[in-house]
């Protein structure tokens, strides 16, 4: 039951910042960036390490998107 309720955070969340990232909300990245660490969490916590290192990927790639992210909307 807890392990249900942690994907469906973990989804719900990635969604959340993919929908923000689609609409040029920069603070999208720190959604989907907390997505990708509970992922990793979870997928640790249950013994799939191959998954944990892919949303740790993930995770990098998000911090990567952020600092190549424009600052502000004219940049």
């Amino acid at each position: 039951m807890a392990s249900s309720l942690m994907e469906g955070v973990v989804v719900v969340l990635a969604l959340i910042g993919a929908y923000m990232n689609a609409r040029a909300i920069r603070s999208g990245f720190y959604v989907w960036f907390l997505a990708n660490l509970l992922g990793s969490i979870f997928f640790v916590s249950q013994g799939l390490y191959g998954m944990a290192g892919l949303y740790l990927a993930f995770g990098a790639l998000n911090i990567f998107g952020l600092a190549a992210w424009p600052r502000s909307k004219g940049a």
